[in-house]
């Protein structure tokens, strides 16, 4: 989970994005069955608008497991940090919204912890919140870190399934392919926190 530096709202989602939230609200409470769809907005389905943005600012990469190029992994995934099926009035808010693989969506699904590490959080830096043992691929909590931040991390890690068994092998391969290179681009290469 590399650190995110979020831009501003577009715009037109800083102008609707409470209303839009509001009628999703609505539509729930009236059927809580009720499937979400993504508005449309000048003709074109609201998660097409955000998609390229929530890329620039990711470099194309998951936003939760740092996985690269999404094109392959994207599957018009937007991640709602905050679940809209729990917090039905920011599905449209900007700062709740990830550009994220969909092996990191599938395993949180609707879940929530208030603990959950936020890649574009002020003082988020992943040195100081996780390690990464680079024989077997594995993320695990600063020990150096404080107790809560420890947890934090640990919830992270469990929500997003960040240590499977296909994601420890991923990495393992992309750091050989790392260190085989005499001068490496590390914005080429999918977990690049382990470069870093």
């Amino acid at each position: 989970m590399m650190r995110l530096q979020r831009p501003d709202a577009p715009l037109w989602l800083s102008e609707n994005w409470e209303a839009w939230g509001k009628e999703y609200q609505q539509k729930r409470q009236e059927k809580p069955r009720y499937q979400f769809k993504w508005k449309i907005y000048k003709k074109v389905a609201v998660n097409h608008l955000l998609i390229p943005l929530l890329r620039e600012m990711t470099a194309d990469h998951c936003s939760f497991c740092d996985a690269s190029p999404m094109i392959s992994r994207l599957k018009e995934t937007i991640e709602h940090f905050q679940p809209k099926s729990l917090y039905p009035l920011l599905v449209y808010q900007w700062a709740n919204l990830f550009l994220c693989c969909y092996k990191c969506q599938g395993a949180k699904g609707e879940q929530f912890k208030h603990t959950l590490l936020k890649p574009d959080e002020m003082d988020y830096q992943f040195h100081l919140h996780f390690v990464v043992n680079f024989e077997t691929g594995e993320l695990s909590a600063n020990p150096d870190n404080s107790p809560e931040n420890q947890q934090r991390v640990k919830d992270t890690i469990a929500l997003y399934n960040l240590n499977d068994p296909e994601r420890l092998n991923d990495r393992i391969c992309e750091f050989r392919k790392y260190t085989k290179i005499s001068d490496p681009n590390v914005a080429d290469f999918s977990y690049r926190f382990m470069f870093l």
